[in-house]
């Protein structure tokens, strides 16, 4: 093939991709709204913060960002918790870090143990989002118009996020300063205890 030949394949394997990407992402949020596949279990939560920050290792390392960790000495070994679903909203949001960062930035992984809850905090130093902006960032397809064409996605990670935070009976906050940095903070109960799927929004 020739270079422009090749530049066509690029860009139609990059769209195969972002579509695949799109029905992946809306057939688990849809299995998640509906509660298919929710099993609790005993979820060792070292294990689900090392799987994360394994698959995006290179990622972080191709743009220079330091993966950082900070684990409460009194954090829990584990939690009840699907532990398919709780990697998948850790790995987004890590994702989202990298993603959104600059070169030689950093992603701070930390964990804060209190008596009911497990909280998750992920933090970067990354482009940050307007005010504006954070009231819908958990909408279905939102995507922060600042941060258009820098980076391709779906607007439905922080969706399935949420979907699955609120599923185990928790919550998602986010603190955002642009030009500073982000931090989303996961509530994840200690007991496993789950709310009805009607009760979800």
């Amino acid at each position: 093939l020739n270079e422009q030949q090749q530049g066509y394949i690029k860009k139609i394997i990059s769209g195969v991709e972002n579509m695949s990407r799109l029905v992946n992402n809306l057939l688990d949020l849809g299995r998640i709204e509906i509660g298919v596949g929710l099993q609790v279990e005993n979820v060792t939560v070292l294990d689900v913060i090392e799987r994360v920050t394994s698959a995006l290792h290179l990622q972080a390392m191709q743009k220079n960002i330091s993966l950082q960790l900070e684990l409460a000495k009194d954090m829990p070994h584990a939690i009840e918790a699907d532990q398919a679903l709780l990697h998948q909203a850790v790995y987004n949001l890590v994702e989202n870090a990298i993603k959104y960062t600059p070169e030689n930035g950093s992603v701070i992984i930390r964990t804060i143990s209190e008596p009911k809850h497990l909280i998750f905090v992920v933090k970067d130093s990354g482009i940050g989002i307007p005010p504006e902006d954070i009231p819908h960032l958990f909408e279905k397809f939102y995507r922060v118009r600042e941060h258009e064409g820098k980076t391709s996605g779906t607007g439905l990670g922080l969706s399935i996020c949420k979907q699955i935070i609120y599923g185990h009976g928790g919550r998602i906050e986010v603190k955002s300063k642009p030009g500073v940095g982000t931090a989303f903070i996961l509530y994840l109960p200690r007991s496993g205890k789950t709310i009805p799927r009607d009760e979800v929004i």
